[in-house]
């Protein structure tokens, strides 16, 4: 049963990192793929949601769920039950977003390869951060997954383009980690805004 293994993940976490550890928080934030990427939401999402209330201790209106689509067009709220359950858009509060809504984003500074880091204030804004997707193999990027889902998902469109600018360099490979520069970008983008 895929959900019951999604719950034994959850109470038996890799790491020290548990739902446990966000008992205080005032505001999570949980990120999600756009349609673009196959994650299982229906599968991942309750179990992870429930386990958020009884481990964190965060009700549904402390919780925000943020469809990270990078470049691509934001989601309308119709298409939202293309990879999300109805149960779970009726009861959280779901947003979509905009790599080009410069209200939305907050610049934080540079990478040492010179992409602009422009990221979604209601990431930055959370004190609890949860970020669901997968880990694919990607043509430049080496592979989807981990700080891609923020720094890219969540990017504005100057961070986005300069980051996949660097596509054509010789080490921007399908399932190449190091020494790949779109990767180690996204990588230390990723680490400057946790």
């Amino acid at each position: 049963n895929q959900i019951g293994e999604v719950e034994r993940a959850l109470n038996e976490p890799l790491g020290d990192t548990s739902l446990a550890s966000l008992r205080g928080a005032k505001q999570c934030v949980v990120v999600v793929s756009d349609r673009t990427r196959p994650v299982p939401h229906g599968v991942v999402l309750p179990p992870l949601l429930d386990g958020l209330r009884a481990q964190g201790g965060l009700r549904p209106s402390q919780i925000t769920i943020l469809v990270a689509g990078g470049a691509h067009p934001p989601m309308d709220r119709a298409s939202l039950v293309d990879i999300l359950p109805a149960s779970i858009i009726e009861r959280y509060r779901v947003l979509c977003h905009d790599a080009r809504d410069w209200r939305g984003l907050r610049q934080v500074g540079t990478t040492s390869r010179g992409t602009p880091i422009a990221i979604n204030q209601r990431y930055l804004e959370a004190d609890a951060r949860v970020v669901v997707g997968n880990v694919d193999p990607h043509q430049f990027a080496g592979f989807t997954g981990g700080a891609k889902g923020v720094f890219i998902g969540l990017g504005g469109i100057t961070t986005i383009e300069t980051n996949h600018a660097m596509m054509e360099h010789e080490g921007a490979r399908i399932g190449v980690g190091q020494g790949n520069p779109v990767r180690e970008d996204i990588d230390e983008g990723g680490g400057r805004i946790g």
